[in-house]
């Protein structure tokens, strides 16, 4: 018996809908299934695997590889936050997925193992090919090595360690992980509910004006964080795609001009560019000024949508640079071949072009996705305490001159979302194979004029 492409969704559709009854007719009861649920879910899938579910489906779709790595992400902060309801049944519809995913990858790397213990058998000794590397390194590279280790260790390992240790330290009569349960469960850090009055967009009188501000919902400050630099990456990285796309691509009047600003808000710190997004939709500002005499109110971003979007026009540049370069490195004749048998438009770029720049796309929103984490500059630019970032920044540090402990296992909790982000997008990228048929550059451009549509986008949206 061999199941199909689509029985991983009907598992997860079946777990799903059967959690969702219960929390429907009694979240007591859901609560009391809910263990049972997480394992029938991984059962599901290990018997799928069994029946024939074959792991090249997730590994070759793009489509199914990005969801396998976004349910890793997701599943694990649902529950770690003991995110109930709605996101809790989400969570159960991926995770057959996942764990179908996560069996054939591990499988794949364990025979990866056993082949490269095959091939090792007979080689050189690891003792002799450390001696000889050593007995091969000059007095400069001596001097090298331990210059950097000795950095490395001063600068990097010591604080990390000295961090570690007090993110330990519990609070009088509480157990030592008390600091890391306070940021999963306390309301300040984890709140699923929107608070009664607490609106996205809420209008104020102002000088005899309408004045619409829009300021986010706060969800708690780790929550936030999570949603902030995953809208930050996702957007950063459609429009870095874009705007790397238009100039790999196209020629038209001013695409010099337009590669040049690209880079601006690379030049200046985030600090300058926050400040510049915060005047710029303040109710003084040009934008005000012209939905004022267009339309007759004023707009405002603060809060968690300011953050965003100075964070956007900060970090996109590095997308559309990694991008860029990607684009220009893709081989023609793949392109050209897959013309010849009639791929055209938006299906040639989906089917051909931007899996094969792929590698350099993930790299730019990798980036964009620690940077968008660790950023302190539109926090207090925009005064949003409710980040991770701005939260450390306030509080590592106690008026006695010691490290707080609460602050420093909540950046603990930082780096490991950081790295746990990293490890799980650039594993998307080895889960897939990339092959171009030559290399060593482009033989002839691809670039060709854009249309009249095509100057309209460019002009009105990209330019702006």
């Amino acid at each position: 018996m061999r199941v199909s492409r689509n029985s991983v969704w009907a598992a997860g559709s079946a777990v799903a809908a059967l959690y969702a009854a219960l929390w429907l007719l009694d979240s007591g009861l859901a609560s009391s299934a809910d263990a049972a649920l997480w394992l029938v879910s991984v059962a599901s899938a290990g018997l799928l695997y069994l029946l024939g579910y074959d792991y090249r489906w997730v590994k070759f779709s793009s489509g199914m590889s990005f969801l396998a790595v976004f349910a890793l992400l997701y599943d694990f902060f649902i529950l770690v936050i003991g995110a109930p309801g709605l996101p809790r049944a989400v969570a159960l519809f991926l995770t057959p997925l996942l764990a179908v995913a996560a069996s054939g990858y591990l499988r794949e790397k364990v025979v990866y193992l056993r082949q490269a213990r095959e091939a090792r058998r007979g080689a050189v000794s690891l003792t002799r090919r450390v001696r000889s590397t050593l007995y091969e390194l000059d007095p400069l590279m001596w001097f090298f090595l331990l210059f950097g280790s000795a950095f490395l260790a001063t600068f990097l390992v010591a604080p990390l360690a000295f961090v570690l240790v007090n993110a330990f330290r519990a609070p009088a009569g509480g157990a030592w992980y008390s600091n890391f349960q306070r940021i999963f469960s306390a309301r300040e850090y984890v709140r699923l509910e929107v608070l009664p009055g607490e609106q996205f967009v809420f209008e104020i009188p102002l000088d005899g004006e309408k004045l619409y501000v829009v300021k986010g919902i706060n969800y708690g400050v780790l929550v936030n964080s999570l949603i902030l630099s995953l809208v930050v990456t996702v957007a950063a990285t459609l429009l870095g795609i874009a705007v790397a796309f238009v100039l790999a691509r196209y020629t038209f009047p001013g695409r010099e001009l337009l590669r040049i600003l690209s880079l601006v808000p690379l030049f200046v710190t985030p600090f300058v560019n926050s400040y510049v997004v915060k005047i710029l939709f303040s109710e003084y500002g040009p934008v005000s000024a012209l939905t004022s005499a267009l339309f007759g109110w004023k707009i405002r971003l603060d809060g968690l949508v300011g953050v965003a979007l100075a964070q956007i026009i900060s970090f996109y540049p590095i997308v559309y640079l990694n991008a860029y370069s990607a684009f220009l490195n893709v081989d023609p004749s793949t392109e050209e071949q897959a013309e010849n048998l009639g791929a055209r438009g938006f299906t040639l770029f989906r089917s051909v072009t931007f899996p094969l720049a792929l590698p350099g796309i993930v790299a730019g929103a990798i980036i964009v996705y620690i940077f968008s984490l660790e950023d302190v500059g539109a926090p207090l630019i925009f005064q949003e305490w409710n980040l991770m970032s701005a939260q450390i920044f306030r509080g590592f540090v106690t008026q006695t001159g010691i490290v707080s402990p609460e602050s420093a296992a909540l950046g603990i909790v930082m780096l490991f979302v950081a790295v746990m982000g990293f490890l799980a997008i650039r594993n998307y990228v080895g889960m897939r194979s990339y092959a171009m048929i030559s290399r060593g550059g482009r033989l002839a451009s691809r670039q060709r004029p854009l249309s009249t549509l095509g100057k309209l986008v460019v002009y009105l949206l990209i330019f702006p």
